[in-house]
């Protein structure tokens, strides 16, 4: 079995930074090219949540502070 592992880029990291919380962790993945396995470990190392917030919430969220 051979090792095709590829060290992250620093515009890799940005990129993985920046979708973070946005992004299901499988979409950030394809963006990146790379599995969803690597994503989560690369993700880990940097203690980077890959939790996204349900919309519900956040929507439910804006409306509750505008209607106060």
């Amino acid at each position: 079995m051979s090792d095709n592992r590829r060290s992250w880029t620093e515009a890799e990291i940005a990129k993985l930074k920046s979708m973070a919380g946005k992004l299901p962790a499988k979409e950030i993945a394809a963006e990146l090219g790379r599995s969803g396995g690597a994503t989560r470990v690369e993700a880990s190392k940097l203690k980077i949540s890959l939790r996204t917030r349900p919309h519900f919430l956040e929507s439910n969220f804006g409306r509750a502070q505008t209607e106060a």
